[in-house]
């Protein structure tokens, strides 16, 4: 306060000795006060971490700061010179001399720096890292009124009498297609197979028969075999509708399908309308019993994290292990501490901690933190994204926005007042073969609709360019190998139009959202 204090009497000083202003006139005097404050923020958040001069804030504070600093060499020409420094020094301001030495090589080093040739950063106004797929970037947003129906009160909004199952089929049928731009739904699945084979080095061959597909389940709301309430979670109707496809259409066989989710029991409302059509279909959860095999851990396929103060390992369900694709089946949800639940937190369900001895992600809360953990710093998210055997291996990514929700548990499905739900279920199917485009869309959708938690995107930003924020590598395997961009971040341009860069410009390399309604 001293140094600040210093500083104020000293542009006092200047006034009265050069035009004798009075109070009345300090209006002229305002704007570099504000300046100097922006300047000292830029210091005090910047000098630690250099990487925060790309964030929005810090944006808008470098062009007032260099305002203050263009003021402070013109106006007050002296405070640069060595005249000024000088005579500081006489009068014993250490401190003030030394502020404007400080100030004078921060400013131009960082004006050079900013104004110059700057790498791909996480940037607010286009798309950041890589778009993946068939058709790069692209998600397919179907959304049908007539889908759902609950009165919001009576019965279970996951009954039968409140999803329409064969409205979903078709709105699933139809995402798929255009997910792929193919003809029919056993083209569609032909396509994503030979793309993501052809990915991997396999060439573009198909789905061969003796292969298995684990789908991960987001079951977080599950608490016993015969849970019943209203509390947002997956629709039994889109799992069986997702399983039905896989087999009909995509022609893999019930037996070499594993539905999972590690930490919780799978409820008997999926399990049974699945078992009822499809017995020979393998249940996966964290109790075994009554149909579902219990949950084994496979120490092959350790997952390291960034983000977090742990060197152990966490391990993998050995059906993921050992399948050759992967399904994330996701549910759209806001987060009390992530800020939003999509695909990529959806493998909380998915590790075994030995320290603890259970499948739980719970040393992991600190590293997600959306209201602590700042943009540009590392997060365990992007571990599991990236990891060999869980984004390495996802063959499509799907949110199950039915009936989206405004918390993880303990609340049932939210009415959505934004256009085009007016106040009615949010009805909608979402699909992608890019996981940082897909969660970039729910961000979109979410943030439209409530307020979430400051520093949500941050996993978004740093899985589209892995360390390009946060100046850190992810290796999740630690096996030298470190990760590229997962998938390309961007923003809407509005929640009216919902357009991304994808659907202006196709150079752009961006988000293209695909619409059926």
């Amino acid at each position: 306060m001293k140094l600040i204090s210093n500083i104020i009497s000293w542009i006092n000083e200047k006034k009265n000795n050069k035009e004798n202003i009075d109070g009345s006139n300090w209006n002229k005097w305002w704007m570099p006060v504000v300046g100097f404050f922006a300047l000292v923020w830029f210091v005090i958040r910047v000098i630690p971490k250099p990487s925060r001069y790309r964030y929005p804030c810090q944006r808008m504070a470098v062009p007032i700061a260099m305002g203050f600093l263009a003021w402070l060499s013109t106006t007050i020409g002296l405070s640069i010179s060595i005249k000024s420094i000088i005579n500081f020094v006489k009068k014993s301001r250490y401190w003030a001399a030394a502020l404007v030495i400080i100030i004078t090589l921060i400013g131009v080093g960082f004006y050079i720096d900013i104004n110059g040739n700057n790498p791909v950063t996480a940037r607010q106004d286009g798309p950041i890292g890589e778009a993946k797929g068939i058709n790069p970037g692209r998600v397919v947003w179907n959304y049908n009124s007539e889908a759902t129906s609950w009165d919001g009160k009576s019965n279970y909004w996951w009954d039968d009498n409140n999803i329409d199952q064969k409205i979903v089929k078709k709105m699933w049928e139809s995402s798929l297609k255009k997910l792929t731009d193919k003809e029919n739904t056993e083209e569609a699945w032909r396509s994503l197979f030979n793309h993501f084979n052809q990915k991997r080095g396999k060439n573009n061959i198909s789905y061969q028969e003796d292969e298995s597909i684990a789908i991960k389940l987001n079951l977080n709301t599950h608490k016993s075999y015969n849970d019943q309430d209203n509390e947002v979670d997956l629709s039994p109707q889109m799992v069986y509708v997702l399983v039905d496809s896989l087999i009909q259409d995509g022609k893999v066989p019930g037996e070499n399908i594993y539905l999972y989710d590690a930490s919780r029991p799978l409820a008997n409302k999926i399990y049974d309308k699945i078992y009822n059509e499809y017995p020979e279909i393998n249940f996966i959860d964290n109790n075994g019993g009554n149909g579902r095999k219990k949950v084994k851990m496979d120490k092959s396929s350790p997952v390291y994290y960034m983000g977090i103060d742990r060197k152990q390992p966490d391990y993998l369900p050995k059906c993921v292990v050992e399948s050759e694709y992967l399904i994330n089946l996701a549910s759209l949800k806001k987060h009390s501490l992530a800020g939003m639940t999509v695909t990529a937190k959806n493998h909380f369900g998915s590790i075994y901690n030995e320290q603890y001895g259970r499948w739980t992600p719970s040393h992991l809360h600190s590293g997600i933190n959306g209201r602590s953990r700042e943009m540009g710093s590392p997060n365990p998210l992007v571990s599991l994204m990236g990891h060999k055997d869980l984004g390495g291996k996802t063959l499509l990514y799907i949110v199950d926005g039915l009936y989206g929700g405004m918390n993880q548990q303990s609340v049932s499905p939210h009415r959505w007042s934004m256009e085009p739900f007016n106040g009615d279920w949010s009805s909608s199917i979402f699909i992608s073969q890019d996981p940082v485009a897909i969660d970039s869309v729910a961000f979109d959708f979410l943030r439209s609709e409530t307020d979430l938690l400051n520093y949500t995107e941050n996993y978004l930003h740093e899985a589209a360019i892995p360390g390009g924020s946060s100046e850190k590598i992810y290796d999740p395997e630690k096996d030298g190998i470190y990760l590229k961009s997962l998938g390309v971040h961007e923003h809407w341009n509005n929640s009216q139009e919902k357009l991304y860069s994808g659907n202006t410009d196709s150079a752009k390399n961006g988000i293209e959202l695909i619409k059926i309604k």
